[in-house]
């Protein structure tokens, strides 16, 4: 490889790579594998730098997350576009189902970009037991000294930053919990709860199979939507947790079914 000619963003990645592999590299390092000049691959380690992924330091540069401590999972580029999607919205059912679930000494939280808004707003003194499949909500939580955390495991999914697959059911089924919290593709009245795939359909099933009760965080978009596979029957549902945007009928018609509705305020 050592003086092979490449193009700006392929020597990016290639860069990349040799960092996470050693997680570190030094300027001459590089200089002498690309067979670019010194100011070249400073100037390459600066772009990398800016897009949050390395750290530079005298002489070369290591990865980020051995530098900063507070460095995010989210900062994954597919799982951020769905974090920041509807943003104001699922910030306000986060702050609305932790102040429900408050009381609750042991819960499980599905993967996805509201339920991690839900753990972002846990009181942070809360002595609690959380299950989960995301690995996002695992790092969220870290900071929480008297929250107990268990990771499900199993097959990790890179754009969703979440666990699924058989040990990940597994896991869940060994564990009865007080309350889920699951987050949802589509949610309708004739359809129930739906999902994206087979391999989270399952396992939302088993987490709900696991709790005395099951809790839907969902922004207004998810209402009249159905995802290609059937979790469960709108009956099984107990409460929604959705924000202003969703229709008065609509809600009316969850809660003329039992299901408790709340509404979480801008």
């Amino acid at each position: 490889m050592a003086g092979e000619k490449t193009y700006p963003e392929e020597r990016l990645v290639r860069i990349m790579e040799i960092i996470k592999q050693h997680r570190s590299v030094t300027v001459d390092e590089l200089a002498g594998l690309f067979g670019m000049t010194g100011a070249t691959i400073r100037a390459d380690l600066r772009t990398l730098e800016s897009r949050g992924l390395v750290t530079r330091t005298h002489g070369g540069a290591l990865l980020r997350e051995l530098a900063d401590p507070t460095f995010q999972l989210d900062r994954d580029p597919v799982y951020q576009s769905r974090l920041n999607r509807m943003a104001p919205e699922k910030e306000a059912i986060g702050i609305a189902c932790a102040q429900y679930i408050a009381k609750e000494d042991c819960v499980m939280l599905d993967d996805g970009s509201t339920t991690l808004y839900v753990a972002k707003h846990f009181d942070s003194q809360r002595g609690a037991t959380v299950i989960t499949n995301g690995l996002t909500i695992c790092n969220e939580l870290v900071s929480h000294p008297n929250c107990k955390v268990i990771c499900t495991g199993g097959c990790l999914v890179p754009g969703d930053l979440a666990f699924n697959g058989r040990t990940a059911e597994d896991t869940v089924r060994k564990f009865h919990t007080s309350c889920t919290v699951l987050g949802a593709s589509g949610l309708t009245l004739t359809e129930g709860l739906t999902a994206p795939d087979e391999e989270r359909a399952e396992l939302k099933k088993c987490m709900i199979d696991s709790s005395v009760k099951t809790i839907i965080v969902a922004d207004h978009t998810k209402l009249s939507r159905v995802s290609m596979v059937p979790v469960c029957e709108i009956g099984f549902i107990d409460v929604l947790v959705t924000d202003w945007g969703a229709a008065e009928e609509q809600l009316e018609g969850y809660r003329a079914l039992g299901i408790h509705v709340i509404v979480a305020k801008p």
